[in-house]
């Protein structure tokens, strides 16, 4: 049970939330993701700072420019000039995503159908559109997922791809890449007016509580996305990263952790390397790795080199890893 700001007075017994949309593509869901985009980018400095020199960026990126024509969606090679740019966490799943291949490579650069594009696909495009972006990268388009030397190399990038980015959308309960994340939520909304002992009348909202899988020790396995072990990586280099639940939309920076029914609207520790600076929490980072999935084997070291290389910058030495 909870009032909303605006109707809250201090004699209240009931607590202040957001009601969150049944549709989690609506326009207030859109704006106040937005608002912690922009609040992050204009305050937190620590969430700013570049861990790279900015050379080592992905070979391609998707322009995704037009709002209108969801035709203009090319594949082009990265810009020479400094761009903002969105990144996607997501599962493949059983069936294979839309992917380039050396074959397909310049059918992607002339362009992409939106029909062709999985779901989950055409929801980030929707998202990067809707935050105010104009590039996407998206593993399995901007990597020639068929030539070798490209993935070798590509891949060494990973931890720098999702660390320039300027938000990573994480698609935590799509079990695969047609199941999206733009989805109607189950969720009923009782309005209940009520008068308050002073004779103010009050309205009173009641709804069936939020789980918050991102902050809660919810098990890995009733989450899809971060039982893969390439986004535990992901997820930890972000500086700042868009969960996208079943429920609603989580805010997660290296400063702030917020969600969109309001429960949770204050600093708290958060996942970061930062911190990562005592044994026991790096031993910890390495052991949830270990319990998360891997569809190939020998993704195993690349899937955790990331994050190896840059606890070195913590004064951890150097990095050496094999099996």
């Amino acid at each position: 049970m909870y009032t909303h700001h605006e109707t809250y007075n201090e004699r209240s017994i009931f607590g202040v939330l957001r009601t969150v949309p049944q549709d989690s593509a609506s326009d207030s869901t859109f704006n106040l993701a937005r608002t912690w985009l922009d609040d992050c980018l204009q305050n937190h400095p620590s969430c700013s700072v570049k861990k790279s020199d900015g050379t080592r960026h992905p070979a391609r990126i998707l322009d995704i420019e037009s709002l209108l024509d969801n035709s203009a969606i090319k594949l082009i090679d990265f810009p020479i000039n400094p761009i903002s740019y969105v990144t996607l966490s997501y599962c493949w799943g059983s069936s294979v995503p839309l992917k380039t291949e050396s074959h397909s490579l310049t059918q992607r650069q002339s362009g992409i159908e939106w029909s062709t594009l999985p779901r989950t696909f055409q929801d980030a495009v929707t998202i990067t559109r809707r935050l105010g972006y104009r590039y996407l990268w998206i593993d399995s388009l901007c990597i020639i997922q068929d030539s070798p030397p490209d993935w070798q190399t590509e891949s060494s990038k990973m931890a720098d791809v999702y660390e320039n980015s300027v938000v990573t959308i994480a698609t935590l309960w799509a079990s695969d890449c047609n199941s999206g994340c733009l989805n109607q939520r189950d969720i009923s909304v009782v309005s209940i007016d009520h008068r308050m002992p002073d004779g103010v009348n009050q309205t009173v909202h009641v709804c069936e509580a939020h789980v918050h899988p991102v902050i809660l020790n919810v098990p890995i396995a009733s989450c899809p996305l971060y039982s893969r072990a390439w986004a535990f990586q992901e997820r930890i280099l972000s500086p700042r990263v868009l969960h996208y639940t079943d429920s609603e939309v989580v805010w997660e920076c290296r400063s702030d952790l917020k969600c969109e029914c309001g429960s949770i609207e204050f600093g708290m520790e958060v996942s970061s390397l930062e911190r990562s600076k005592d044994l026991r929490e790096t031993l910890m980072l390495v052991s949830e790795y270990c319990m998360r999935d891997l569809t190939f084997d020998a993704d195993k070291l690349p899937a955790m080199s990331g994050i190896g290389k840059r606890l070195c910058r913590l004064e951890w030495g150097s990095y050496f890893a094999g099996l």
